[in-house]
């Protein structure tokens, strides 16, 4: 049967069925429930393309998108029609009769209705000999992922406009949706940006979970610290082996802000060219938010990571902490619920409380907490030494040179022979030190951090060490103000840590900052100013924008909000809403 034929008599046969037997709608539903149990990216795939027939019958006419799955869900809706005596009927010889009788409304002679019937006891064979019939690409490489413990799921937003912040600030509208909801509805190309630490990797190890469990897509997610440049992208990811120019198939590339600064226009080169050559291929990218200027991707829509909801906060802290009430009343009353909307943060504040019965009143603490667990952790660590020196105290000297080691030669990962040669590290050192989870052994042999934010906090304490000049020399362009995208978090993570201490007040580190990097400050936060210094950096912030006619994004805001978060603040803003001839004062 042709494929065209088959489409109208699917479209025609369903809509005589639905209208004759209403029982037929109850067996779809039923077949969806039992094809959905338990898999909620199953349902909401099946509700964008299974929740009416013109939804099935448009779905159908694109073979190339129809998965395994999707014929395990025919095969249960075959059996709920052929086991239901209510609509059992249309595979029945005696057809004729019953729809003769469940609709006078019929007026065709009886020819026409055994031709009519011919087709419909044919329906559901023709569909499923059609769904078995197509050619289906078999990966000859699967790579196996895992749910992610504790999860926490986060929501994604879109680029916004100047309307769009408006709605969410003042009449609390939301149009963020999860990173699934974008790939279900057909967003191809998509670039996720996130600031350090909120998750992104994560969120996208989930994701591959999801999309493998759901049995709709085919996930490969390939972590770029892994690229090498002596080979193209596609062959080191082994493409072809792996996934299909099919709407099926989700490439996940993870890191775009970990790719050595000589490695990343190539890079960003060869995605364009796979996005060429498979069009209908999903390709879901990630990189830090400091990184977006230097890494565009055309083709490619900017999608943003949100920090958690308020609601979403409270309830995981009610549900994985044990003294809950006073974890968030102390939370509140220590103004730190900013920095907890942020999975990590989180996660180690609440285990921090557990073990001291006290809360962690700022990031610094919350990275020594964590460094420390790390190495109190490393079973590796027991046959050391006597336990004449803590691990830390000896080890702690070897991450640094790791750390500043990787920052000069600006590097992702350092050789064994750099170790041993140019570091002077013994083996056995090297291997308490994968042994802390903190350095991990790469399938090339290179030695790298775990996670890029334990690198970071080590290096901000090296640079600590430093006077400003050195600094400077060390985090900015050669000759210039401008701060290397990747050491941004650095910076931040330094100020974090001068800033407990007096150095930092009227130091030419502060005063470079406050001059040429105020948005670096806001990252900071509010513990690294005083307040009249806050509010005037807050207003020069604002009065930039405002004269240039730039937006300030939901994000920005809520950060700059974050950080001034002063009375004279706030009266500055509401008296500009009250002048505005765009806002409505009754919003006041």
């Amino acid at each position: 049967m042709e494929l065209m034929t088959f489409i109208e008599l699917l479209k025609g046969g369903y809509e005589l069925i639905k209208s004759q037997i209403p029982a037929f709608d109850f067996a779809y539903n039923r077949a969806l429930k039992k094809w959905t149990i338990n898999r909620s990216l199953r349902e909401k795939w099946a509700d964008n393309y299974l929740g009416d027939y013109d939804k099935l019958v448009k779905y159908i006419q694109e073979p190339n998108t129809v998965s395994p799955a999707f014929r395990d869900f025919f095969d249960i809706l075959y059996n709920e029609v052929k086991n239901d005596p209510q609509v059992s009927i249309i595979l029945n010889t005696d057809f004729t009769t019953e729809v003769y009788q469940l609709s006078k409304q019929i007026k065709e002679d009886i020819e026409n209705i055994r031709e009519e019937q011919d087709k419909q006891i044919g329906i559901l064979m023709d569909i499923r000999s059609m769904l078995l019939s197509l050619t289906q690409f078999t990966p000859t490489i699967v790579q196996e992922y895992e749910d992610i413990e504790g999860y926490i799921p986060l929501k994604i937003r879109r680029e916004e406009n100047e309307q769009d912040t408006y709605n969410r600030l003042f009449y609390g509208k939301d149009s963020s949706k999860s990173i699934e909801d974008l790939i279900i509805e057909g967003n191809k190309r998509l670039i996720l940006f996130s600031a350090p630490q909120y998750g992104k990797t994560t969120v996208l190890a989930k994701l591959a979970f999801d999309l493998q469990q759901s049995g709709l897509y085919r996930p490969f997610l390939f972590n770029l610290r892994n690229y090498s440049s002596s080979s193209p992208l596609e062959n080191q990811i082994k493409l072809s082996e792996r996934l299909d120019n099919s709407a099926s198939s989700v490439l996940i590339l993870d890191g775009l802000d970990e790719l050595k600064e000589a490695d990343r226009d190539n890079v960003i080169s060869e995605i364009s060219i796979i996005s060429l050559n498979y069009p209908l291929m999903n390709i879901i990218l990630s990189c830090r938010l400091s990184h977006k200027t230097v890494m565009t991707v055309n083709g490619f829509e900017d999608i943003y990571l949100q920090s958690m909801s308020y609601d979403n906060l409270v309830t995981y802290i009610q549900c994985h902490c044990s003294d809950h009430e006073t974890f968030l009343s102390n939370a509140r009353d220590s103004q730190i619920m900013q920095f907890l909307l942020v999975p990590f943060f989180l996660r180690e504040s609440i285990s921090y409380f557990e073990t001291h019965k006290s809360i962690p009143l700022d990031k610094v603490t919350i990275y020594e907490y964590f460094i420390n667990r790390c190495f109190q952790e490393d079973k590796q660590r027991k046959i050391a030494r006597a336990g004449l020196v803590s691990p830390r105290a000896r080890l702690n000297k070897h991450l640094e040179h790791i750390a500043f080691s990787m920052l000069t030669s600006q590097q992702m990962e350092i050789s064994a022979d750099e170790l041993f040669e140019d570091l002077n590290i013994s083996c056995d050192v090297i291997e308490e030190l994968i042994g802390t989870s903190l350095i991990t052994k790469g399938d090339n042999g290179g030695f790298t951090f775990v996670h890029n934010a334990f690198k970071e906090y080590i290096l901000a304490k090296k640079l600590c060490s430093l006077d400003f000049a050195q600094i400077k020399s060390l985090v900015c362009y050669p000759g210039t103000d401008v701060i290397i995208p990747a050491l941004k978090n650095v910076v931040v993570l330094t100020i974090h840590l001068i800033s407990k201490n007096q150095l930092w007040s009227e130091s030419d580190f502060q005063k470079w900052c406050i001059k040429k990097h105020t948005w670096i400050l806001v990252e900071v936060g509010p513990e690294c100013l005083d307040e009249s210094t806050r509010e005037i950096i807050f207003m020069d912030i604002y009065n930039d924008y405002k004269r240039k006619g730039l937006h300030l994004d939901y994000g920005k805001v809520e950060s700059l909000m974050a950080f001034s978060s002063t009375q004279q603040s706030v009266r500055y803003i509401l008296s500009e809403i009250k002048d505005s001839e765009t806002i409505d004062v009754i919003i006041v």
